[in-house]
């Protein structure tokens, strides 16, 4: 009876069940103290309240496909759609890092980045890594930086790139965190950057798993990750 309306007075539930009104206050405050009920709730429908539902989707077109004719076409078809439910497939929605994922990100400049060579050969290497909230940035002074494997892998056309932002917290007890990033690299330009003047890689993050921002010890099963689509 409360589970569809939390509303209702303690008369109704006590005329049902064939309870006084003090009994039956006092069954409800057992069932709140052993964690049985855990709470009462207000649903909300956001239409009824002039709030509407945002979706961000990811698009990829293929050669030759009419780019302003689908965007525009989309568009017209979410206005004369209205929401359902039960849908088969959701729409790929656009993620953004967490408020505790940038703090985690901005406090560990020291990532280690995965390239692949045209022979197919995998190279990894730490590096210092910046993040502007937007694109990670990997770089270093002088023409020098311009030589390393992971630039000259980049440049001959493996824009694919992975990299971890980690750290090791604790061993007794074993605390340990860190975000994982898939994205794509740009050959390296010129700018100021946490290293200082000189050349850095741009990396768009497309997908990222993070685990345990919180910093909590490892328990009988591995830290879960959180999963994260980014924008194309």
């Amino acid at each position: 009876m409360l589970t569809r309306d939390g509303r209702r007075t303690l008369r109704a539930p006590a005329a049902t069940v064939g309870m006084s009104e003090p009994a039956v206050r006092d069954r409800l405050a057992d069932l709140e103290r052993a964690g049985v009920i855990t709470g009462y709730r207000v649903v909300v429908e956001p239409a009824a309240a002039g709030a509407g539902t945002a979706a961000f989707v990811a698009l990829r077109f293929g050669p030759g496909a009419q780019v302003k004719a689908a965007v525009r076409g989309g568009a017209a078809q979410a206005a004369r759609t209205p929401g359902r439910r039960g849908l088969s497939k959701a729409p790929t929605v656009v993620a953004v890092f967490t408020q505790e994922e940038l703090a985690y990100l901005r406090s560990q400049p020291l990532a280690r980045l995965a390239t692949v060579g045209p022979d197919g050969q995998p190279d990894v290497v730490p590096v210092a890594c910046e993040f502007d909230g937007t694109h990670f940035w990997v770089g270093g002074p002088g023409e020098s930086f311009l030589g390393t494997r992971k630039v000259r892998n980049v440049v001959a056309g493996g824009r694919q790139v992975a990299f971890v932002v980690d750290d090791l917290v604790s061993t007794d007890p074993f605390i340990a965190r860190g975000i994982r990033v898939y994205g794509r690299a740009e050959p390296p330009v010129e700018r100021v950057g946490l290293v200082g003047p000189g050349w850095y890689v741009r990396i768009t993050p497309t997908v990222s798993w993070s685990w345990n921002m919180a910093g909590e010890p490892a328990g009988e099963t591995w830290y879960p990750a959180r999963r994260a689509v980014h924008g194309s």
